[in-house]
């Protein structure tokens, strides 16, 4: 329930301010919640440091190692990925003054400058602590026995002789310390013991500088200095042991302990919550540069609390079994809502039930007009008169009926949508049936709208009809049955209709229907409710959150049909699909009638209401795309202001890049190109690691691009040059043409002597000539396909084959079928070269090909790769086949040893890469480079875990490691 809470009842009319301004923030219980766990890449289940270096990367230290946090990936450094650091476990992360992040562990400091850790060796296999910079910049660290100030030239200087120093904080002119014996306080040189009143055997944990205050929390609860005395703090609250303590810089210090979190504004105690079951035991706390409170857990993850987009309104009464909101409307100046509970009213912000409606059955939908409020039920059509409520006796026929939408015409026509279409009841109290031939729900209207040029519209899970006095004629959509459960018309007069079916909306420019999905930039959301706002803005609410578009995307889609759209995150179900606020299910059940009033959308949930302002805030900020790491073989490259230069045998390169933005509510669209072979931006998908793989690149100039699209960000950019191999030169080439054109020339010669000489056998000779050409033809094409090494086919012929057995026969009234693509490396092959000689190689290259041969079933496909990589792909392959195959390459290969002449028998081994890939559609035959790109993630992985074992591609296989 606290944590139901804590997504709700948020502050409102905040108004939006720059990224990196930091704002105030609201009562904790009006704060929104993230979370992550080891399920989203930490590799402990919490963590007791926080810090945030100067670049606004979020650090996290625990007993399992470091972890880089950029907003959507975790970036884990420890002693397998990191040479440099010799321990797991961290002991304070801190920036000096040079902008260096230093790590203590438990074995040594280490410090990140220009993108790569480096031990400092005169502390090495030292107990660490990375205490902060002093006034000076300088970082102090300490060990067992002394402090110590490093400078930039990274000259290490004792300047204590004080040990186990966990803690360091200027203040006032002096340096505390904070040890396992004690407090300290130095002065021009001088040390002196500090005395808590009461704190016995137990010490100081954490320090805090505020203004002139100066606080100590404590084993013993927290401390405060006043008049050069230490007192305790009277709250028996804070008589526990204090664990984190952090400034927000707007007055006030956050606390927490092993259960509570409790903030002070001066001396005053103003808020204390029970965090237990929401963040229990948070070690460490701080507050970004945009006002977010990060909390660490030390069991229970990283926690971001941050000031919400509105407001929560539950269900007054405590219902005995589950309830749930249908409908909201404004009726008499107050706001009503229904649902399984009957009818409620808004007051003092709850929502109060009314006793009237008692024994109703389950209200769908609300129309408010003036002297009656009409309630259409899965059982009927009622009227509540503010008094009492009663069935609607026109309305009879339809008490079997689901309603589910009303529209009142100015003549007094009311049009009513149902479950089994759509009726019209008339002023002389006449009821008829419109749509429909039977009672099933296919015919259901969800949704009317009389437009400004007086036509009446309907939609359901068939479309949209445009209704005349003749009947219903349904409107073409670009796609059936989307199921329109929404209806707007905006400002222009376009329409515009939210897709329960398909998700997605869709637009009428006057012409034609465009469809507005995930591929323009529109999150997918089976839509309930569109709402227009005054900034001309439009509310999109449904199943899985809100989001908001503004009148210049909604203009853009029309003119620029390729154009991706930029929204407004609002609320969220899941906050790895789409950005915003997390919330409780369902926004826009049922009916969902989304409201406006008096500047807020009022939003029905599952068992609430939830409140939006407008305008509602933008906090997507501003990321900061940055490239990584470059990784070639076993070589890494740092970015560079200028070209890297690879060498001719680095052409499978691996580019790690972040895009960092810690903002709440953004959700980037990561976007990258490698300008020199990609013809188009590739989009990144939501899920997938940060990291590109190329593989087998030609020489020549490259420059690599990423951007998120969805912050109008800048680009980073690396370029990078491939050295060209000694048959790839210029010289070379050129040679090459002058041999040919002198063979030519030579051969012209010649062949006009023997003409000169043998006139009389010409034509013979010109037939001839004729066949062996032909011939000659034939041979080269075969040759250009073949590897003369093994007699296997090459990569160009195997780039040839597969996209066109991959592709799906349209006719086929089958289910699509999958392929295989195996990658196999021959593991350890430059050994073999370096130890027996080229000449063995090759005598290995031959015998493993002659025994993949071997396993080779008729029609699939066996190419030599490249070098030491060969690439099998068995097509139309049954379910779950993809082991046996593996199983038998790796036993036809690696069990039993090759006979090399002049070696005798040599053991080999090769390592699998695997990838499962569908029948491709007509016009996606390029997609059979998935299929590579996996098979050669999964090689990846197969060379990582020990060699001589094959991997199937899995989406885990993207989670890759960089740094």
């Amino acid at each position: 329930m606290l944590l139901f809470l804590c997504l709700a009842l948020l502050v409102q009319g905040l108004m939006a301010l720059p990224a990196r301004a930091q704002q105030s923030l609201p009562a904790f219980q009006q704060l929104a919640h993230d979370r992550w766990t080891m399920d989203d890449g930490l590799p402990f289940p919490g963590g007791y440091e926080l810090a945030i270096d100067k670049d606004g990367f979020l650090w996290l230290g625990s007993i399992a190692g470091l972890v880089r946090f950029d907003g959507q990936h975790f970036v884990v450094h420890d002693r397998s990925n990191t040479p440099a650091m010799q321990g797991n476990l961290i002991r304070g992360i801190a920036s000096d003054g040079t902008g260096r992040l230093w790590v203590g562990t438990e074995r040594g400091v280490i410090f990140r400058q220009s993108g790569r850790f480096q031990a400092l060796p005169a502390l090495a296999d030292r107990n660490v602590y990375a205490l902060g910079a002093d006034d000076s910049g300088a970082m102090l660290l300490s060990n067992d026995d002394a402090v110590y100030r490093v400078g930039p030239d990274l000259a290490l200087e004792k300047i204590l002789a004080l040990g186990s120093v966990h803690l360091h904080l200027s203040h006032a002119g002096s340096n505390w310390y904070a040890s396992t014996d004690g407090l300290y306080s130095e002065h021009d040189g001088q040390l002196q013991a500090q005395q808590l009143p009461g704190l016995g055997r137990g010490h100081v944990g954490r320090l805090l500088s505020q203004g002139d205050a100066l606080l100590a929390g404590s084993t013993n609860g927290l401390y405060f200095l006043q008049d050069g005395q230490w007192q305790r703090h009277p709250d028996p609250a804070l008589h526990k042991r204090i664990l984190a303590m952090t400034d927000d810089g707007q007055g006030n210090v956050w606390i927490s302990t092993e259960h509570l979190l409790m903030r002070l504004r001066g001396r005053q105690l103003i808020e204390r919550v029970d965090v237990s079951e929401l963040a229990p035991a948070t070690r460490a706390m701080l507050v970004d540069p945009a006002g977010n409170l990060w909390m660490a857990s030390h069991t229970d993850g990283l926690h971001r609390f941050w000031a919400g987009l509105g407001g929560y309104l539950p269900i007054a009464h405590e219902p005995t079994q589950a309830q749930f909101l249908w409908a909201v409307a404004e009726w008499k100046g107050d706001i009503y809502t229904a649902g399984t509970y009957g009818l409620a009213r808004v007051e003092h912000g709850r929502q109060r039930t009314l006793p009237e409606s008692a024994g109703l059955p389950i209200i769908y939908s609300l129309h408010p007009e003036a002297q009656q409020l009409l309630l259409g039920t899965v059982r009927g059509v009622y009227r509540h008169d503010g008094q009492q409520v009663q069935p609607v006796a026109a309305l009879a026929p339809l008490a079997d009926t689901r309603s589910n939408t009303f529209l009142r015409d100015a003549d007094g026509t009311l049009w009513i949508g149902t479950s089994r279409g759509l009726y019209r009841l008339d002023r002389q109290q006449r009821l008829q049936r419109l749509s429909g031939t039977d009672n099933s729900t296919r015919w259901e209207i969800r949704a009317l709208l009389r437009s400004r040029d007086g036509t009446l519209y309907a939609s359901g899970d068939l479309g949209i009809w445009q209704v005349t006095d003749d009947g219903l004629q349904l409107l073409p959509l670009p796609h059936p049955n989307p199921g329109i459960y929404a209806l707007l018309e905006l400002d222009d007069g376009r329409l515009l209709a939210g897709a329960r079916g398909t998700g997605q909306l869709y637009l009428h420019d006057g012409q034609r229907w465009l469809s507005l999905d995930q591929t323009r930039g529109i999150p997918r959301n089976e839509v309930y409710a569109l709402v227009a706002d005054p900034q001309g803005g439009v509310l999109v609410s449904g199943l899985r959150g809100a989001y908001r578009l503004d009148a210049r995307q909604l203009a853009l889609a029309s003119t620029q049909p390729n154009a991706m759209l930029r929204v407004q995150p609002g609320l969220t179900l899941h906050k790895r699909q789409t950005p915003g606020q997390q919330v409780v299910c369902c926004v826009g059940g049922g009916d969902g009638r989304g409201l406006l009033h008096q500047g807020r959308y009022y939003l029905p949930a599952s068992q609430g209401l939830y409140t939006l302002d407008t305008p509602m805030r933008d906090g997507s900020g501003s990321s900061q795309p940055r490239i990584e790491l470059i990784q070639t073989g076993q070589d890494s490259h740092l970015p560079d202001a200028r070209p890297l230069r690879l060498g001719a045998g680095e052409r499978d390169l691996s580019i790690g890049f972040s895009v960092l933005n810690l903002s709440p509510l953004h959700w980037p669209r990561v976007l990258y190109r490698l300008e020199g072979y990609d013809d188009h931006w590739q989009e990144l998908t939501a899920d997938a690691a940060p990291l590109v793989r190329y593989t087998n690149l030609p020489a020549g100039s490259y420059r690599f691009h990423v951007t998120d699209a969805a912050s109008g960000a800048r680009t980073a950019s690396q370029s990078f040059q491939i050295a060209p191999a000694f048959h790839e030169t210029a010289w070379f080439k050129a040679l090459a043409v002058l041999g040919c054109l002198a063979v030519l020339g030579i051969s012209l010669l010649l062949n006009n002597r023997w003409n000169q000489q043998r006139n009389r056998h010409l034509e013979a000779l010109v037939n001839h000539r004729t066949q062996d050409l032909a011939q000659a033809n034939a041979r080269l094409d075969a040759l250009s396909r073949t590897d003369p090494l093994t007699g296997l086919n090459n990569r160009r012929h195997a780039a040839t084959v597969i996209p066109q057995r991959m592709r799906l026969d349209p006719d086929s009234r089958t289910a699509p079928s999958q392929h295989l693509f195996v990658l196999m490396d021959v593991d350890h092959f430059k050994a073999i070269n370096d130890r027996h000689g080229h000449e063995v190689g090759d005598a290995v290259l031959v015998g493993i090909a002659s025994r993949l041969r071997q396993q080779l079933r008729q029609g699939d496909c066996l190419a030599r790769w490249g070098g030491e990589e060969f690439l099998m792909v068995c097509f139309d392959l049954p379910a779950e086949e993809h082991v046996a195959v593996a199983d038998r390459l790796l036993a036809a290969v690696n069990q039993h040893p090759l006979m090399i002449p002049g070696v005798a028998t040599l053991p080999v081994s090769v390592s699998l890469g695997l990838a499962l890939l569908p029948a491709l559609p007509a016009g996606q035959a390029e997609r059979w480079k998935d299929g590579i790109c996996q098979a050669d993630t999964a090689l990846y992985a197969s060379k990582q875990a020990g060699r001589s074992r094959w991997t199937l591609y899995r989406t885990e296989l993207q989670a890759v490691r960089t740094g």
